[in-house]
């Protein structure tokens, strides 16, 4: 799609600002990969790397990857190799470290058929405080249980990225103090799994989730996780449901989210949470500690071209301004009279 994606009005594409010193060198905490770059690279633009886990042992915090576009094969993992061959996963600390598509959803990171399912394509390892941004994740055969995005520690921000044809977009199991924004979840079997093995605090806010299982929550193994934050988000055709609850959790709040199906029997559905949603049960569970802010919509959200995946809203969708303090629901905001 030719227009260029924008959350809480800052632009994804923005210009990067570089300073140039002898021999092309990129400011110290600006480092590039690229399909074209070498592992013995030293991730300067005119010398990038071509994997990211060469770019790892190099990262402290406030520091930043471009990532050119092209076609990076999974399985891809966070973790990199010190001077004594020990693991080094980033740590971002107050600043966090940001790997960033130089240009929204060219650079694609994709799974491999054979690829075996409990690797994630990017894998997170303990990674912490680290933003994923403006990546295309997909696959070209879904492999049941996969993820595209996993693990991490705490303080992973996923922003700005589309998925399609993954069965699952992104999963965090012991992950905490997480953030999801500004992503397209687009023919994918389930979009985010949350928590099952302790993570707690999650936000997912102003994702549109298209044909998918929208947001799968729990399933602790009886260990509970705090607190989960849905609000402004999109779910379209979700025939299984929007919002899973599995398992036990401790609280949830839900906020001007839009709900809406093509089939008028299936719109009333997405109120609801469902409990072991394989076996068809529809409730709210006694357990669940669930609160409604806001006005949940109910509403076709009036998308601009849904043939050729333009999710962005037409001037009268319900969606404009009708989010938490006034602010567009879903991941992409109004198309412009010259469709830009």
């Amino acid at each position: 799609m030719a227009f260029v994606k924008v959350w809480h009005g800052v632009a994804l594409a923005a210009a990067l600002l570089f300073q140039v010193c002898g021999g092309g060198q990129a400011l110290a905490g600006t480092y590039f990969i690229s399909t074209a770059g070498r592992d013995d690279g030293d991730g300067s633009e005119a010398n990038p790397w071509n994997r990211f886990e060469a770019s790892v042992p190099a990262l402290k915090a406030g520091d930043t990857v471009v990532v050119e576009p092209g076609v990076y094969h999974g399985p891809i993992q966070l973790v990199g190799r010190g001077a004594d061959d020990a693991e080094v996963h980033p740590d971002g600390g107050e600043a966090g470290i940001v790997f960033r598509s130089r240009e929204p959803w060219a650079a694609i990171i994709e799974g491999s058929p054979d690829q075996n399912p409990k690797i994630p394509i990017l894998h997170l390892g303990r990674a912490r405080n680290v933003t994923i941004e403006g990546f295309f994740f997909r696959r070209t055969t879904p492999i049941k249980g996969s993820l595209a995005v996993g693990m991490g520690k705490s303080g992973i921000t996923i922003r700005g990225c589309k998925f399609e044809g993954v069965y699952t977009g992104v999963g965090f199991l012991r992950c905490s103090n997480c953030l999801m924004e500004g992503n397209l979840f687009v023919r994918t079997a389930v979009g985010l799994y949350l928590g099952r093995r302790g993570g707690t605090e999650y936000v997912v806010r102003n994702n549109t989730f298209i044909g998918s299982n929208g947001v799968l929550a729990g399933y602790t193994h009886g260990r509970n996780y705090s607190h989960a934050v849905i609000e402004n988000n999109i779910f379209v055709d979700c025939d299984n449901g929007s919002i899973h609850k599995m398992g036990v959790f401790s609280k949830m709040e839900l906020a001007n989210n839009c709900f809406w199906d093509v089939k008028p029997e299936n719109r009333g559905q997405f109120k609801f949470l469902r409990n072991a949603p394989w076996k068809g049960e529809i409730k709210e569970p006694r357990s669940l500690d669930l609160a409604y802010r806001g006005t949940e919509l109910i509403a076709d959200p009036l998308f601009a071209d849904v043939e050729n995946d333009d999710f962005r809203l037409l001037p009268d969708s319900p969606c404009l301004g009708s989010g938490t303090d006034g602010t567009d629901i879903g991941a992409f905001g109004l198309r412009n009279e010259t469709g830009n």
